[in-house]
């Protein structure tokens, strides 16, 4: 499943953006812990709202788009939220992990940045991000643009299953960092940790910047930049093993390539 449930929001959509911004999204948004003060006695469980999806027979491209509006509670729930997430963000107090850490980030967001959350393939995955996403829209308005990737086949009860997944994550990340080569920034708080892992190595690779906030604290931390280009000469004189890791997986390499390119 390749990019899906976009979700625009007002600003203009011609407009080339400064900065692209990926951001692993985990399921802190639902947490009732956050709203305790803000909204009434009865705040909603995460349980309640991966029930209500799923009794309602949503799609996880409904549930980040329009179709979220056929369960008006529903909907309402997830607005409630957002806009609660956005009035803390304003008055500069905690919210989710990912939204402390994408407004941390310096340069501050600004007009044109298009922001990516990566959300996993799950009721609680999707609306977490649907909640990070209107309270960014909510809070920065026309300066920032939502798009939501869904990294389907990551399944934390199926590993196995998940290795395409993850490769199919960096591949969608390095597309996503190529709009805006050396400006891009890839928040890795939250989400599965396989996810935030590749995600990393995918914004090594394009030359993003790497952050996070630790949960103890609500410093950003920049991962510093780092030459994943392999030592040629290590991997010559460890050929043969590589080579026979390669076969093993039902893959060669071609020592030719090696040897020129130590040359």
């Amino acid at each position: 499943m390749g990019v899906s449930g976009e979700h625009k929001s007002t600003g203009p959509c011609d407009h080339k953006p400064e900065r692209t911004i990926l951001v692993s999204v985990g399921t802190s948004a639902l947490n009732p812990r956050l709203y305790e003060t803000e909204l009434p006695a009865n705040v909603r469980s995460s349980e309640w709202f991966e029930e209500r999806a799923l009794r309602a027979g949503l799609s996880i491209a409904e549930l980040l788009g329009k179709g979220l509006q056929k369960d008006y509670v529903l909907y309402q729930e997830v607005r409630q939220r957002a806009r609660c997430l956005a009035r803390r963000l304003q008055q500069r107090l905690p919210t989710s992990a990912e939204l402390d850490t994408v407004a941390g980030l310096q340069p501050a967001v600004r007009a044109g940045d298009r922001c990516v959350l990566i959300v996993s393939d799950t009721p609680l995955g999707a609306l977490a991000g649907r909640i990070i996403g209107e309270a960014l829209e909510e809070r920065f308005g026309q300066e920032v643009r939502i798009r939501y990737h869904v990294a389907a086949g990551v399944d934390v009860d199926h590993p196995a299953l998940a290795q395409d997944a993850y490769l199919d994550l960096i591949r969608v990340a390095m597309d996503e960092l190529e709009r805006s080569p050396g400006r891009g920034f890839v928040v890795v708080t939250a989400g599965y940790k396989p996810m935030a892992v590749y995600l990393t190595l995918a914004g090594l690779l394009a030359g993003a910047r790497v952050v996070y906030q630790h949960e103890t604290s609500r410093r950003i931390h920049s991962l510093p930049p780092i030459s994943l280009m392999p030592d040629l000469a290590i991997w010559n004189r460890y050929f043969p093993l590589f080579d026979g890791i390669a076969r093993s997986r039902g893959q060669e390499i071609d020592e030719v390539t090696f040897d020129r390119l130590v040359e």
